[in-house]
């Protein structure tokens, strides 16, 4: 008898699984077509620790504003728990991030997140 095996959904929430969804870009085998893939892979970086992606996407005026070590602190001290888009249009990308902190209270974190496209790729730029 064989077991099918079903992939969840990705940890931005996306109903495709993760290996489709945000790996690609993360693994750095595609860039994200639209800001809210890169929002949603930012995320996934997020929930899984990889403070690299986070500065690799970040925009290279705003990216000296980030530190590693603060992103690998957030990241690690937060559980991610969910993801919400409420729009995306253009270069802008409304959503909450769901994460429960080190004494496990729920925080949502809502942002109305401004990318920027250089040389065709794009990146995040800041925060309205």
């Amino acid at each position: 008898m064989m077991m099918e095996v079903v992939e969840l959904a990705c940890y931005c929430g996306h109903k495709m699984g993760f290996e489709a969804c945000c790996k690609p870009f993360i693994i750095g085998k595609q860039n994200p077509s639209s800001p809210e893939q890169l929002m949603r892979s930012r995320y996934t970086a997020y929930v899984l620790i990889d403070a690299d992606y986070i500065l690799k996407t970040t925009h290279p005026k705003t990216r000296y504003l980030h530190k590693k070590r603060d992103i690998l602190a957030w990241a690690k001290e937060s559980d991610w728990a969910g993801l919400d888009v409420l729009e995306a249009h253009d270069n802008l990308v409304v959503f909450k991030a769901y994460y429960r902190d080190r004494n496990q209270q729920l925080i949502t974190h809502a942002e109305n997140a401004v990318f920027e496209q250089v040389a065709g790729k794009w990146f995040y730029l800041t925060a309205k």
